[in-house]
């Protein structure tokens, strides 16, 4: 091309033809990439093709040029650099020259590479595997930080998380000790749980995803123009998780499915109910992704029987432990990656199950406010009893949707491991684990479970004490073993919950205190706290609750005394006392049905509470916002038990009428008949 034909495609078309103005700027994960840069001086990206590589790595090249920052964008590593000369006679600079010349060959010759500070943005850095130059010469000092003061990020489809490259899949590589990258210097799809490990990943973020969307629909790519409601915005990230190439994918089918209707006027905003719809048809689907960018993601060639039963298993069980030769191909194309340096093991990163079953059960604004920063509960873990229950689980995954990993342990084994997969879809890449035959009022069952919790998580920073029991029964028809039974689970349960967890919580309260002398908050964050769910019925003598009330009351002690005893050594203790909230197993049993709605307005505001204020609150002192906080009540009613009438329990009873009766009352959940 002459310079003149240069000149006037540079006119024509720009750098704007390079990065789309209808592309999100991904502003936070490209400034952290960019600091992890600086601080790690290599950082190595790794992600399967339609990942969102590329476009990240020229958002950083764009990020720096703002910055006024010497960075160098290289497309592809061409030729190895032993092929290129060498102007240096100190064989310490020997590789480094060779980079020059490389540089100079394939960019503008006047520009000095080698200035320190300079950033190389390498997008297909697979290739540079076999450069046993550059690698052993180059990469390999400046991963401890020695060499010339130039940095690396290195973006590439596959490759060993430990080494770039591996030595058990790569043929063509050649013998030389690899290069080991620290957990620091290792981005993938999504953040990994080790508190050494990146916050960010090649898929996008929630809030991300939403702005992606938003200018996607934009882009010409849409002929017609549409909204997607929030709860549709809530079920695509959790079917795509956040994949770029998929939400291109699968919103551009959606927009064709529709199409239609949306040029008629008929249609202009995109629910959940109308993308669950556009799916059900799954042949349909599938075709039509195939000629979308998701499809690089799949497996093309080599797809043989053997290939598709490892990638089915890959699909059902999360990984596969062993790296078989017919893997190989598959690892190499990048449609898989491996993460857990451990034991190998290999990840897809697009799940395609998710087409036709994924299906979230509570859309975020249900569960969490937007109140909240993104990442806040980054790397730590938190620990549930009850956990598969409808304020428990609203709590979890609120601390989950911000960055924590969780386990949460019950007595049903079904409903307990369903409801851990649920919740982890609050957050791509996050780790929930879901453990049944759980029995509070058993020690060794809740030791046990806290053991594999910190086996295969790493901590326990938060705990969430809420497993309960509860019915409407009168003392006259409460049997002693009913009375027990809920004394057990509510104080017996807590008490061996708290035995199980208090060592975890105070090492981690010893990584997360506040500094008693600046009283600035720990860089690190929180941890070592524990939150006690209670309830407001003992404030008052209450009928039918005896059990209830004289359990919550001993729960409260036991908080008040655990602060106090453990606050020398920075762990919080903190109660939270929900009112009547919505939808809840507790509302149903409490409440006969006939007389909601009249109960409903009798509410000082006029409303029943939800999970999310139940989960805001547990943000609240689990968050800085509660370092100072502990030994405390936190009450979530709505000012409901100030009301002089006797709450959920009364109703419509007619006290003292009903009482003197005798009878079992009627119309609600978990009612007891008299055992006397």
């Amino acid at each position: 091309m002459s310079s003149f034909a240069h000149s006037t495609w540079r006119r024509k078309f720009g750098r704007a033809s390079v990065l789309c103005q209808y592309l999100s700027p991904r502003s936070e994960t490209v400034s952290k990439l960019a600091d992890l840069i600086d601080s790690q001086k290599v950082v190595h990206v790794r992600g399967t093709p339609a990942s969102g590589k590329t476009t990240l790595a020229r958002l950083l090249q764009k990020y720096y040029k703002a910055k006024k920052r010497n960075s160098i964008y290289i497309g592809t590593w061409r030729r190895e650099l032993d092929e290129y000369p060498s102007v240096e006679d100190d064989p310490d600079l020997h590789a480094w020259s060779k980079l020059d010349s490389m540089l100079r060959t394939r960019f503008d010759p006047n520009m000095d590479y080698l200035a320190p500070g300079t950033i190389l943005i390498i997008d297909e850095a697979q290739g540079s595997y076999s450069d046993t130059l550059f690698w052993n010469e180059i990469i390999k000092p400046r991963l401890s930080n020695e060499g010339l003061d130039i940095s690396f990020c290195l973006f590439c489809c596959y490759g060993s998380p430990l080494s770039g490259l591996d030595m058990e899949l790569d043929n063509d590589i050649r013998a030389f000790t690899p290069a080991h990258f620290k957990l620091a210097q290792r981005v993938t799809l999504t953040p990994q749980s080790h508190p050494s490990s990146p916050p960010i990943g090649l898929f996008f973020t929630r809030s991300e995803f939403t702005d992606a969307a938003q200018r996607l629909i934009a882009n010409s790519l849409f002929q017609e123009k549409f909204t997607l409601r929030p709860d549709a915005e809530d079920y695509l990230f959790s079917l795509t998780n956040g994949h770029p190439g998929g939400l291109r994918s699968v919103l551009k089918y959606i927009h064709d499915f529709y199409r239609h209707d949306i040029k008629s006027s008929d249609l202009s905003v995109i629910t959940k109910e109308h993308v669950v719809n556009s799916l059900k048809r799954d042949q349909d689907v599938w075709d039509k992704l195939t000629q979308e960018p998701i499809s690089r993601s799949l497996p093309q060639d080599g797809l043989t029987t053997e290939v598709a039963d490892l990638l089915a298993k890959v699909l059902e069980e999360g990984n596969v432990l062993s790296l078989s030769y017919h893997l190989v191909s598959i690892h190499l194309s990048g449609v898989l990656n491996t993460v857990d340096l451990s034991r190998a093991r290999i990840y897809p990163q697009f799940n395609q199950d998710n087409i036709v079953t994924a299906e979230m059960s509570l859309p975020t604004e249900d569960y969490i406010s937007d109140s909240w920063k993104e990442g806040l509960f980054t790397n730590k873990v938190v620990f549930c009893t009850g956990g598969a229950g409808t304020i428990c689980s609203a709590q979890v995954r609120a601390l989950v949707h911000l960055g924590a990993d969780a386990c949460i342990v019950g007595r049903n084994v079904e409903k307990t491991e369903k409801a851990a997969k649920d919740i982890a879809t609050a957050r791509p890449g996050a780790k929930v684990i879901g453990i049944g035959a759980v029995d509070v009022r058993k020690y060794d069952d809740l030791k046990n479970a806290v053991d594999r919790c910190v086996k295969e998580l790493g901590a326990v920073d938060f705990v969430i004490a809420g497993a309960a029991g509860n019915f409407l029964a009168s003392i006259q028809q409460l049997s002693v073993n009913a009375f027990k039974s809920v004394i057990d689970i509510d104080v017996l349960g807590s008490y061996n919950t708290l035995k199980a967890t208090i060592p975890h919580l105070v090492e981690s309260a010893k990584k997360h205190r506040v500094d008693s002398e600046t009283l600035r908050p720990s860089p690190l964050g929180t941890g070592g706290r524990i939150i006690f769910v209670s309830a407001t019925i003992h404030y008052r003598a209450m009928p039918f609750q005896a059990h209830v009330a004289v359990a919550k009351a001993g729960i409260d002690a036991l908080s008040h005394t655990v602060s106090i005893e453990y606050g020398p050594l920075g762990v919080t203790s903190n109660i939270i006392a929900p009112g009547p909230i919505a939808s809840t197993e507790g509302l149903d049993r409490l409440l006969p049905s006939d007389i909601k709605e009249t109960y409903t307005k009798s509410q000082p505001l006029g409303r029943f509470g939800s999970v999310r204020d139940i989960a805001d609150a547990t943000v609240y002192l689990f968050s800085n916002t509660g370092s100072y906080v502990s030994g405390q009540v936190l009450v979530v009613d709505g000012a409901s038990w100030r009301m002089s009438s006797g709450g959920a329990a009364y109703g419509q009873l007619q006290y003292p009428d009903f009482l003197l009766t005798g009878d079992a009352v009627q119309n609600v959940k978990g009612k007891k008949k008299s055992k006397l």
